[in-house]
């Protein structure tokens, strides 16, 4: 059975390669999107890159039954959706940075800790070519 993943946040375009990965993967199944900026919403729309669920953040925790919560807002943004996530029992995961401010982090920290959730971050460059091959030259001696 596949892992139920919702979207919240379309602000930054590195969610739409989470999005992607997830459309091609049968581990994942995309049950919701919510994006509350109109003319992001619009725009996406519009391209045929997402279908939205929702336009609110707080309605799509409370009607979707999902497992995992990816948040891609505007930086700002990010860590109290997380927080709400994690208050609604869902595992997440975000685009980098996942939160601006200190106090965030400590309660994403709590939050997971107490309720035994997952909390993920968008390291998408890990796996690129280029970093790859940075690895491979490093542990090889070749530079470093």
């Amino acid at each position: 059975m596949p892992h139920r993943i919702a979207f919240i946040g379309f602000r930054h375009g590195h969610i739409l390669s989470l999005y992607d990965a997830a459309q091609q993967r049968d581990d994942l199944e995309i049950v919701a999107a919510c994006e509350e900026h109109s003319s992001t919403r619009a725009d996406l729309t519009d391209s045929g890159r997402v279908e939205f669920t929702h336009d609110s953040a707080t309605d799509l925790l409370r009607d979707s039954d999902c497992d995992i919560v990816a948040v891609g807002d505007t930086y700002a943004r990010r860590g109290s959706l997380l927080l709400a996530a994690l208050e609604a029992g869902r595992h997440v995961i975000a685009d980098k940075p996942a939160c601006t401010r200190l106090s965030e982090v400590h309660q994403i920290e709590e939050a997971a800790a107490e309720s035994g959730l997952q909390v993920g971050c968008m390291l998408t460059m890990r796996d690129s070519r280029f970093m790859r091959t940075t690895r491979r030259l490093v542990m090889e001696g070749a530079i470093g």
